[in-house]
């Protein structure tokens, strides 16, 4: 907060910390004859990102939404990630960085990899 005295007509301006949102136009605060701060003052909220995707065959551990949370990102048994991000931060956008892990099916033969046959006797 800038404040350029605490007499009559005085202002305080505001500003928001990093990871709010100012929701009004009004952010400075006058000083009335009364000695109160008066206007309309400021409205904050913190900033959220929407619930992260859940992609086909992973599981995710997120402690919250808010700015600057994580989600951190696993494949189910059988499978392991094939794309995307591990870990993924809610950023200030109110959007999740990255990109969601894709998971793949660990039986999936991937051309020039070594596989195993058998042969019955």
């Amino acid at each position: 907060m800038e404040v350029t005295g605490q007499s009559y007509l005085d202002t305080a301006s505001y500003t928001c910390k990093t990871g709010c949102l100012r929701e009004c136009l009004q952010h400075t605060l006058v000083c009335s004859e009364q000695r109160r701060w008066e206007g309309d003052g400021i409205t904050r909220t913190a900033i959220t990102c929407p619930p992260p995707e859940l992609p086909h065959m992973a599981t995710y551990s997120v402690t919250a939404v808010m700015y600057m949370s994580q989600v951190t990102y696993s494949c189910r048994h059988g499978y392991v990630m094939a794309a995307g991000d591990k870990v993924r931060t809610c950023e200030e956008n109110g959007r999740w960085s990255g990109t969601a892990p894709t998971c793949q099916s660990i039986d999936i033969n991937v051309e020039g990899s070594p596989t195993c046959d058998l042969t019955l006797l």
